[in-house]
């Protein structure tokens, strides 16, 4: 079947995500949201409170969401204002800034306090709604019962929900370290905000846990924590940073161990350890999609997201042996050991495509490789321009009367300069020829090494993305399990259940923590394949900022432009439009094509060498600029005789000037043979061509093909995913109430975990395919290059009206 699909009615729909994913490329701006987003994004700052280290805090998040977007973020100093560490005073400067500056774009409240603030403002202005980014926004979880339910914001509102998950990371101190007590450290303001997490600390079973709320001022001295008890901290936005390290010390002195909540290493922090890797480039890469959403729809929505960090445990050796405190062997399979020196970076696709491109060992030897035709296109030059040589002789003459040859009667020295110049040499002239189509021959072949370097680099991203995708899929089976396996221990105790329970969770647990053992095997294979691609340090530890997006169109840089694809004789203009832009642009093609009109001047003068002579103007100048010994009119006194001997005798100076011309008249068969081997070797050339073309052809083909089949596919594992989702909430709860075995919730885990990585799978396989479809194009510079990004959009928007290329 050729479109067989087209029975199918999401046919179209799968049409219309092949044609964004193509508009993805390079920005993937909708024509809407390219008009209405400005070159320049004027933003205003709003922070909790003062604090030495808001500059920064401001400079890293603006950074990475200038790079999501693709525009520079400006802000006025009138613009930056701080609070005073109370939600009361960040609703009214959000709502001062958002009503009455018309110069702005955007604003950004960087604090929990602000974020709570924006969440819950109110419509005030229908006409004016500056979009407001609340990226640091506490999970519903751990927020009071009082608090509005941020999944309900009022228009053109964008938050980033952190991904704090207290209740299972005390669960998992407990789990992983001898304490059975845990604190929670809090700065003290956002007391305020955590209503429901005294609540929610009461029900756990082990370990016991309090709040402890700490003051701007930090008093190490004041902090009394049990022996005995480990710390778990909460950022610390309100306190100097030397401070808050010095409490971390004091701790860790007293042999309290301390993890942070969230943090990109326990270096960074100060702590034993890591509770969840977060990474604010991950957080304004996700404000920045919800931006160009909210964009799209002229601010008429609120947006909310929650972020998904990896839940692997970081720890840092040195600190645990300060606080004396050893991990139980459970930490070895669910924790990760870092040292001072280890490098964090974070990383999106569109850099790591540069900065493959830029430092690719491979890439950059075919770089060096150009210089030689350049240096072959020099040398072939010369032989057409003068050549000019000096030369000295010395001379020996006897005439027959010298005793001996080394007793010579005379000698002289003779200098000559000759010079050369081509007037005409048919194979000089080819050879100039043929060495410029071959250099730039080799530049398009260094184009296409350019381009499978561009998709080898984002293969491997994507790689990487998907193992850690599926790290975090696994770690979440690994929590759940033990948390069925402590309940099921707990009620087979008071006689709730039985022991087969207990066995069934413990067999699930261990299959669970093989799967997660070689996820993180492959997540460290696919971070050493980006490395080596990006010449860096095989062992640096990348974060990529697109990690947890769920939409494969999010991970290119800037949204989607979805056009209408409404029969299928359109998809089929799309797939023959492809193929032509592909002929156009393939620099296999291009080189090839160079290759062939260098074979072709050589059989030119190949053919020529039959009668072509080679002229050129010749000359030289010859002087004897010195000479001595003995002159046959020398006088018989030996006296006289020896002092004529060696006098200098005046030397002679002769030239010459003329055309001089060659025509080789028979020289064995040789230039019959090399006509013969140049036409037998552009025959070849030429069906290469041939060959290469027919490959391109299939190559796009097969990724239009498949882009499109992978994009249904990704459809079906999204619906498997809820429908999966769905039936594990009802088996949990149906346990819960003891109407369900464990062997039916395990079952139903499995297959919860199973459309999960199934639909990762589809969606990092789309973006894989997407790729391969850039490069049938010829067009991975799409990827970074927004005027790449603009000749696709041409080609596209010329497609959707109905005209042909």
């Amino acid at each position: 079947m050729k479109w067989n699909l087209l029975r199918a009615p999401r046919l179209w729909g799968v049409a219309l995500i092949l044609a964004a994913g193509l508009f993805a490329a390079g920005e993937s701006l909708s024509a809407q949201a390219a008009e209405a987003m400005p070159e320049t994004i004027r933003a205003g700052v709003v922070f909790d409170g003062p604090w030495e280290e808001n500059p920064d805090l401001e400079k890293r998040f603006i950074e990475s969401f200038s790079a999501a977007v693709r525009r520079p973020v400006e802000v006025s100093p009138d613009h930056r204002h701080t609070g005073d560490w109370t939600v009361e005073e960040a609703t009214r400067t959000i709502s001062d800034l958002r009503g009455a500056s018309e110069d702005l774009d955007i604003i950004f409240v960087l604090g929990v306090l602000a974020g709570e603030a924006a969440i819950n403002l109110e419509e005030d202005n229908p006409a004016r709604q500056v979009p407001v980014v609340a990226p640091f926004v506490l999970p519903q979880a751990v927020r009071g019962t009082t608090r509005a339910d941020y999944r309900a914001l009022s228009p053109g509102i964008i938050a980033v929900e952190l991904p704090l998950r207290v209740q299972e990371d005390v669960a998992r101190i407990a789990r992983l370290f001898p304490v059975d007590h845990v604190s929670i450290l809090v700065p003290a303001p956002y007391m305020v905000l955590l209503d429901n997490l005294s609540e929610t600390l009461q029900g756990l079973d082990h370990p016991s846990a309090e709040i402890v709320p700490i003051e701007t001022h930090i008093d190490p001295d004041q902090v009394l924590l049990a022996p005995g008890s480990a710390a778990y901290v909460l950022p610390f936005p309100h306190a100097p940073a030397d401070q808050a390290r010095s409490l971390m010390g004091s701790l860790h002195t007293r042999g309290i161990p301390t993890f942070a909540a969230l943090g990109r290493s326990p270096h960074e922090v100060a702590t034993v350890g890591v509770l969840r890797e977060y990474v604010q480039d991950i957080a304004a890469t996700r404000a920045a999609t919800e931006y160009r959403e909210v964009i799209n729809r002229g601010a008429s929505l609120g947006r909310v997201q929650s972020l998904r960090a990896r839940g692997m445990l970081l720890l840092d050796r040195d600190a645990l042996r300060r606080a004396g405190v050893s991990p139980r062997r459970e930490a070895l399979l669910q924790a990760r050991f870092v040292q001072r020196e280890d490098r964090f970076e974070g990383i999106n696709l569109q850099e790591a495509v540069e900065t493959a491109l830029d430092h690719n060992l491979d890439l950059a030897a075919r770089k060096a490789g150009l210089a030689t035709g350049d240096a072959n296109v020099a040398g072939a030059r010369s032989n057409l321009l003068p050549q000019v040589n000096a030369s000295t002789t010395f001379r020996i003459l006897d005439e027959d009367r010298a005793e001996s040859l080394f007793f010579p009667d005379q000698f002289s020295a003779v200098g000559a300069l000759s010079f050369q110049q081509v007037l005409w040499s048919e194979p000089a002239w080819a050879n100039l020829q043929i060495q410029e189509l071959i250099s730039s021959s080799q530049d398009f072949q260094y184009e296409r090494f350019r381009q499978d370097t561009a998709e080898a680099v984002s293969l491997a991203y994507f790689d990487l993305l998907r193992a850690q995708a599926l790290v975090e899929l696994h770690q979440n089976d690994v929590d759940q399990l033990q948390f069925h396996l402590d309940r099921a221990q707990t009620r087979r105790q008071v006689g709730a259940a039985g022991p087969d329970d207990v066995y069934r969770f413990r067999s699930e647990l261990a299959l669970a923590r093989r799967k997660l053992t070689d996820a993180l095997s492959l997540e460290q294979q696919a971070q050493m394949q980006v490395n080596r691609l990006l010449n860096r340090p095989q062992r640096t530890d990348l974060h990529p900022r697109e990690r947890g997006l769920e939409d494969p169109l999010q991970v290119l840089p800037a949204g989607a432009l979805f056009f209408e694809v409404t029969d299928l004789g359109a998809l089929q203009r799309l797939e023959e439009d492809l193929v032509r832009f592909s002929f156009d642009s393939s620099s296999e093609v291009q080189a090839l094509n160079q290759a062939i009109a260098a074979r072709t001047r050589e059989r030119q003068m190949r053919s020529r060498s039959f009668w072509s002579p080679t002229v050129a103007m010749v000359g030289q100048v010859e002087h004897e600029y010195w000479s001595g010994g003995k002159d046959p009119g020398t006088p018989s006194d030996p006296l006289a005789a020896g002092l004529l001997n060696n006098l200098d005798m005046p030397g002679d100076t002769s030239w010459s000037i003329g055309i001089q011309a060659s025509l080789p008249l028979y020289s064995g068969g040789q230039r019959r043979a090399s006509l013969a081997r140049t036409d037998a070797e552009l025959e070849e050339l030429v069906k290469e061509t041939e060959s290469v073309s027919r490959q391109i052809e299939q190559r796009l083909r097969s990724a239009f093909v498949r882009t499109i089949a992978v994009a249904e596919s990704m459809l079906h594992a999204r619906e498997a995913n809820e429908a999966a989702s769905e039936a594990l909430t009802l088996a949990t709860r149906a346990y819960d109430a003891g109407v369900a075995s464990a062997a039916e919730l395990v079952d139903t885990q499995n297959r919860a975990s199973a459309a999960g990585q199934l639909v990762q799978d589809a969606t990092y396989e789309y973006l894989r395919e997407f790729t391969r479809l850039l490069r049938a194009l010829g067009a991975t510079d799409a990827i970074h290059l927004p005027a790449r990004e603009a000749e696709i959009r041409s080609l596209l928007e010329t497609i959707s009206q109905g005209e042909s290329r």
